[in-house]
């Protein structure tokens, strides 16, 4: 790292020669410096391409995964929770289809502001494509809390205005909960998206739980349970 005389830093490659006389001897040493903020600023972006989504600056699949895996790895550790809450926006293809796309890259840039609102710094939203997010809650306390925090998004994106138009928007969300819900990464988020699908079936503008709400409930098999936006 050098400073420059307006008193930035930049990063340098260094390359030492040694300088030797005619009998062998080292005399003196001989630095190059290469001025690689260029290369560097390349590779930034290329890690931001490969790791988060173009639009919306969030986390893209690869990186929600790879941070999934490790808050289950932890969790396993210490015995932590972690909710997975897979969300999608009720009727967006209309949005695109009736307004045009740059009202609903609109849309998902305001969606991506308001929910990342609602989550701490330990915790995650990603957007995985189209108008499908992930929320990934480390410790999100009671399911009455979580439900909290569904409710607050769901008032959010009701009086989100959509172009010229005061109506907001509605989502549908799947939760699962971990370990109650003890799978690997892959298999906590197709459960919370299967949860997500029953939230549209039974009506959209809802949440569905991928297991029971009842604390401590235990089951051989997995259930359902819808809840409609209130």
């Amino acid at each position: 790292m050098k400073r420059c005389k307006d008193g930035s830093q930049v990063t340098d490659f260094v390359t030492v020669g040694a300088v030797r006389n005619r009998v062998g001897q080292t005399t003196h040493y001989v630095c190059v410096f290469s001025d690689i903020e260029t290369l560097k600023e390349r590779q930034r972006r290329l890690e931001q391409l490969a790791y988060f989504d173009s639009l919306t600056g969030l986390p893209n699949r690869l990186l929600l995964m790879d941070r999934l895996r490790q808050m289950c790895a932890a969790g396993r550790r210490h015995g932590r929770q972690l909710a997975i809450c897979y969300l999608d926006i009720d009727g967006f293809k209309s949005i695109n289809d009736n307004l045009g796309h740059h009202v609903g890259d609109g849309v998902l840039l305001e969606v991506a502001r308001r929910l990342s609102r609602e989550v701490r710094s330990g915790d995650t939203v990603a957007r995985l494509g189209g108008d499908e997010f992930v929320m990934l809650f480390s410790e999100p306390g009671t399911v009455a809390d979580i439900q909290a925090v569904l409710d607050r998004i769901f008032c959010s994106l009701a009086a989100l205005p959509i172009g010229c138009e005061r109506r907001g928007i509605s989502a549908s969300v799947g939760i699962t909960l971990f370990p109650m819900d003890d799978g690997c990464a892959d298999t906590l988020l197709c459960h919370a998206d299967k949860a997500r699908y029953q939230a549209k079936r039974s009506g959209r503008a809802g949440y569905c739980f991928f297991y029971p709400l009842a604390v401590g409930a235990t089951l051989p098999d997995v259930t359902l349970e819808y809840l409609a936006c209130p």
